[in-house]
């Protein structure tokens, strides 16, 4: 540790010192692969998939995605309705048409839109 020094010796000090920054605040998970695949009650599979490095509020969707693969809503099918699977990673979570609201319909919804197909 260098000991500190007085107005008049840091104009000699040979190394400036640095003040501290804190550091950026930045997702945890960095870059997010996201898909889903919709199953229709008549057998018809959809799947698209998108990248949270394309989006303008990355973070606030990284974070989104976190939460739902933590604690998705409980699995219900129902005769008749779509079915989907969301998965990131290795976590992938079963969720039923009916079951989709609030912000999790808003991210199938979103990557229904403006997904990549998956190849």
């Amino acid at each position: 540790m260098r000991p500190k020094l007085s107005p008049d010796d840091r104009a000699l000090d040979p190394v400036p010192r640095q003040a501290k920054r804190a550091a950026p605040v930045r997702s945890t998970l960095i870059y997010v692969r996201v898909a889903v695949t919709e199953i229709g009650w008549d057998g018809r599979i959809s799947r698209r998939v998108l990248d949270t490095w394309q989006l303008q509020d990355a973070d606030r969707w990284e974070i989104l995605i976190q939460q739902i693969l933590a604690s998705p809503p409980p699995y219900r099918a129902a005769l008749g309705r779509s079915i989907y699977v969301v998965h990131s990673g290795d976590r992938a979570v079963l969720v039923g048409e009916h079951d989709l609201t609030g912000p999790l319909q808003t991210l199938v919804k979103m990557i229904q839109a403006g997904g990549d197909p998956a190849l």
